[in-house]
């Protein structure tokens, strides 16, 4: 090769690999903050009153965007099982019809039995307002979600329709609450980002965490929760990795603010009570 190829080949390995840096380091764990007292009396924020979405005459109640992905293929086979023989009506989604007739012949067929498919593109708005119309919840396993999920989360809000996803796009999640947040109150849809690893285990699992020890405690006050992960099976999927080197190259460019990425509360602006300073963990 000659030197003028080598320098481009290594220019490019730099552009892709500096921002998937960049992203894990500021992601970095860091010393834990003490709760001041009187957060732990601070009243939380206001919920609106939210109206009921017509729901009802809808065709499924779970629409799986996004299910012929490495997630989506997980999770397609978690509902087969779960949702067989309960008579709960649902479908998987996305823009190849071909894919998924055969991920649903790939399902075991007592458990695939009557699971539906649904066209849609996550660049094709009103397809998305179709499919969201159809539906109660929508859940998305189709990442990286600041590149393919906007549309999808514009038609749920603006439907009515409930929506999950996988996100840890912190900033794509506060435009999403930004740009849509309103149509949602107004819909009476529920937009819930990071109902994966990112959320899960470690929010729901502080929250038990700290029943058990009021339940032990009563009246006490816990200094810190930690959040200890001993074993791991698999490794980063190829929709983490871009979404990491996205949210990397958005600081790296000046696109999105570093004061931003370090903010604990940018997704809740509206908090009552702010003991930390920087993220933690």
């Amino acid at each position: 090769l000659s030197p003028d190829t080598m320098a481009s080949h290594w220019c490019r390995v730099v552009l892709l690999v500096l921002p998937v840096v960049l992203g894990a380091l500021l992601l970095l764990p860091r010393p834990w903050q003490p709760v001041p007292e009187e957060c732990w009396s601070a009243p939380a924020p206001a919920v609106p009153d939210l109206p009921e979405p017509a729901l009802a005459q809808r065709e499924y109640q779970v629409v799986l965007f996004g299910a012929t992905g490495f997630t989506g293929r997980l999770v397609a086979q978690y509902l087969s099982r779960r949702l067989a023989g309960t008579g709960i009506a649902w479908a998987v989604a996305g823009r190849s019809e071909g894919r998924l007739e055969k991920l649903v012949a790939s399902l075991p067929e007592a458990e695939a039995s009557g699971v539906g498919i649904v066209v849609a593109d996550a660049g094709d708005l009103e397809a998305l307002k179709a499919m969201a119309l159809r539906t109660t919840v929508v859940a998305s396993a189709a990442g990286p979600y600041t590149k393919y999920g906007s549309l999808l989360v514009q038609a749920a809000a603006e439907a009515g329709t409930h929506y999950a996803d996988l996100s840890g796009e912190f900033f794509w999640e506060r435009r999403m609450i930004d740009r849509f947040g309103d149509a949602a109150v107004q819909s009476g849809a529920k937009i819930v980002f990071s109902c994966g690893y990112d959320s899960i285990p470690f929010d729901l699992g502080a929250l038990m965490a700290l029943d058990k020890f009021r339940s032990a405690y009563p009246g006490g006050q816990p200094e810190q929760v930690v959040s200890v992960v001993r074993r791991s099976r698999g490794w980063l999927s190829g929709g983490t990795l871009s979404a990491i080197r996205e949210v990397g190259r958005q600081v790296y460019e000046g696109i999105e603010s570093l004061v931003d990425y370090r903010d604990p509360y940018l997704l809740v602006p509206n908090a009552t009570c702010r003991p930390d300073s920087y993220v933690s963990g």
